[in-house]
C-alpha cells in the first residue's frame, strides 16, 4: 500500500485502513518519499525541536532586538510580567504566548528558527507544543510525534497552495501555522484522529482572510504579534475538540477556501507593504524612520 496523501481526507483514510495513527502515516509517507528510515526522520525532527527550544527561550531570558530597530524586547517584558503575576493568565496560555513571541523576535533579529511553515510564522507550532510539554509533563518522544502530526497538516496545506504571504496573504502563513499547532497539540492531548484534523480546521477558519501588510517591508509589524495570537487561537481550538466539538467544515474545504480567498486578495494586501497597516499614518512614519536609519533589508532566517 502506498502511503502518499494529498489531502486530509486521504490521510485520515490511510489511518483507518491500516490502523496506524496520524503520526505513523506521516512517517510512512516520508519514508517512501525520501528513502530515509523511521529513526532518521525522527532524529531530524528532534534536531528541529532543539532549534525550537532555543528560539522559544532566548527572548525569555534576555531582550532580543531586530536589526531594523522596529521591534524587540517584548518577549522579555512579557516574561517579567508573568513572573511577577501581573498577567491575566498564567500557565499554558501565557507560556504559549511567551514562547511564540520569543521565537518571532529571534527570527526578526536574523536568528535561527525552524520554519513552520514559514519563518515569519515560526513561533506558533513550538509555542503550543512546548507549552503543552511543560504543562502536562509530556515526554520528548511524544512531543516529536506531535510535531510529526503538525508537519502532516503543513504538508497537506502545501498541496493546496503556496504557503507564503505574497501568494495567499498571511492566512497562508500564520493561519496554516495555527492549524498545524492545533492538530499537533490535539494529538498530544489524546484527541481522536478526526478531532485532530477538526482542531486544525477550526484554527484556520478563525484566520481566513488575514492579509499580509508588513510595515516597511519587514517581517516584524504586525507579524511578531500575530504569532502569540495564532498560538492561543490553536489552544482554544484544542479545548473545543477535546470537549467534543467538531468542525462542520472539514480541513480540506477550509484549505480550498483559503486558496480562493488568497487569490481574491488585492496585490496590495499580499506582502507588498502597499496596503493595510503598512500605509497607515503610523505605519508610514515607522517606515520613514527606518529608512532614515538605513535599515538593512530583512531576510527570513530558517532551518
Amino acid at each position: 500500500m502506498k502511503f502518499k496523501f494529498n489531502s486530509a481526507a486521504q490521510w485520515l483514510a490511510l489511518a483507518g485502513k491500516t490502523g496506524l495513527d496520524l503520526a505513523d502515516v506521516v512517517l510512512r509517507a516520508e519514508m517512501e518519499s525520501t528513502g530515509a528510515s523511521r529513526d532518521q526522520i525522527l532524529e531530524k525532527m528532534r534536531q528541529s525541536l532543539v532549534v525550537m527550544r532555543s528560539s522559544a527561550q532566548k527572548g525569555v531570558h534576555e531582550p532580543v532586538y531586530s536589526r531594523s530597530g522596529l521591534t524587540g524586547g517584548a518577549a522579555h517584558t512579557l516574561a517579567q510580567a508573568i513572573a511577577a503575576g501581573k498577567t491575566l493568565t498564567q500557565g499554558l496560555f501565557a507560556k504559549a504566548a511567551l514562547y511564540a513571541l520569543s521565537t518571532a523576535e529571534v527570527n526578526a533579529s536574523m536568528g535561527r528558527v525552524c520554519a513552520a511553515p514559514t519563518a515569519g510564522s515560526a513561533g506558533v507550532v513550538p509555542a503550543v507544543i512546548l507549552a503543552l510539554e511543560e504543562e502536562l509533563g509530556l515526554t520528548e518522544d511524544a512531543v516529536v510525534l506531535g510535531l510529526v502530526v503538525a508537519a502532516g497538516v503543513g504538508q497537506v496545506a502545501a498541496e493546496y497552495g503556496e504557503l507564503v504571504g505574497a501568494a495567499l496573504g498571511c492566512q497562508a502563513e500564520i493561519g496554516v501555522a495555527s492549524a498545524m499547532a492545533a492538530a499537533g497539540g490535539a494529538y498530544l492531548v489524546g484527541v481522536d484522529w478526526q478531532g485532530c484534523l477538526d482542531a486544525g480546521a477550526l484554527a484556520l477558519q478563525n484566520l481566513l482572510g488575514l492579509v499580509c501588510d508588513p510595515v516597511a517591508g519587514y517581517v516584524e509589524i504586525p507579524c511578531i504579534a500575530r504569532n502569540p495570537s495564532a498560538a492561543t487561537n490553536a489552544l482554544t481550538c484544542i479545548e473545543l475538540v477535546k470537549a467534543g466539538i467538531r468542525s462542520p467544515i472539514p480541513l480540506d474545504d477550509v484549505l480550498l477556501a483559503m486558496v480562493d480567498i488568497g487569490k481574491r486578495l488585492h496585490p496590495d494586501l499580499r506582502e507588498t507593504s502597499r496596503g493595510g497597516l503598512a500605509i497607515t499614518p503610523s505605519g508610514r512614519r515607522l517606515a520613514e524612520a527606518c529608512a532614515a536609519r538605513s535599515c538593512p533589508r530583512k531576510r527570513e532566517s530558517h532551518e
